[in-house]
């Protein structure tokens, strides 16, 4: 019997062609993501200072480290890497792993979102004057977000069907 979880499987291309993930956007992501390479620290530090003063997660220090290295890790491979099955594959397993750790949907989307707010700042600021090139990344971003939320949150639901 197939799981509701490998059926998310074949989902990768679908949501790609869905959200009209192109060419162009391979490029504007590794563009973005050299904007992002060294101040992730500092965009991560905004979004887990809000975690900690609202109590959002309670981590402590070893597992806020984890989590700090992963999320550097996960917003490189977003935007310098294929999403790919290798790509969904990894975003399944961190789809359980959140059901399974008790990640509260209601959290993961508004950390989500702020962290997409913070690169969209430093885009501006990197390219500020130059309205088409912030429109063309902001795209690729909004893009990415929505193609990789979408398959964390199909395997985060499916963990709770199978």
């Amino acid at each position: 019997m197939t799981s509701h979880l490998q059926k998310t499987d074949h989902r990768t291309a679908e949501a790609c062609a869905f959200i009209r993930l192109e060419r162009e956007d391979t490029a504007n992501g590794r563009i973005i993501w050299s904007l992002l390479e060294h101040r992730m620290d500092a965009i991560l530090d905004v979004c887990f200072s809000r975690i900690t003063q609202n109590g959002t997660a309670d981590m402590d220090n070893d597992r806020t480290v984890d989590f700090f290295l992963w999320q550097v890790d996960h917003w490189r491979r977003l935007f310098t890497g294929a999403m790919d099955e290798a790509y969904a594959a990894g975003i399944r397993r961190t789809g359980v792993a959140h059901n399974l750790s008790g990640v509260d949907l209601r959290w993961y989307t508004v950390v989500y979102t702020t962290i997409a707010n913070e690169i969209v700042k430093v885009i501006a600021m990197a390219f500020e004057g130059d309205g088409r090139k912030i429109a063309a990344l902001v795209g690729t971003l909004s893009r990415h977000i929505a193609v990789d939320s979408q398959m964390t949150l199909s395997a985060y639901n499916a963990h709770l069907v199978d």
